[in-house]
């Protein structure tokens, strides 16, 4: 493992240990769906807000310094507004949700709530 180490800390940093074989790409597809979740909470958000008077651009300002900030509202904030990042976004984030799901279902785990929000959001990802 030390030889591979070597190796990968070429291409990333940092390097997490993660169990048994076929560990690090079931966290990557949880990371994923994770990532999902998020982002449909954060459209959820933006539409909230949107109902509420305040405008996209000032809720995701406003939450990206503050408690509800995440990676998935950056992604959102970077790439202007929920509209634009669903063009760029959803089917990166469709192919994820696909390929977790299929994990899941082969292993004969629910999915529980992460599955709940990323299908019950406004972003279509199913």
């Amino acid at each position: 493992m030390e030889r591979a180490g070597v190796v990968l800390a070429a291409y990333a940093d940092p390097i997490l240990r993660t169990g048994g074989l076929g560990s690090a790409l079931n966290l990557k597809l949880v990371n994923n769906m994770l990532f999902a979740a998020n982002a449909q909470l954060v459209a959820a958000a933006v539409e909230l807000g949107e109902r509420l008077g305040v405008g996209g651009e000032q809720l995701l300002s406003a939450v990206a310094v503050s408690s509800g900030k995440s990676h998935a509202l950056a992604s959102v904030q970077l790439l202007g507004d929920v509209g634009t990042f669903t063009k760029v976004a959803s089917p990166f984030l469709r192919k994820d949700v696909a390929a977790c799901v299929m994990a899941a279902e082969d292993a004969g785990v629910d999915l529980g709530w992460l599955r709940s929000v990323v299908d019950a959001g406004p972003i279509e990802l199913s």
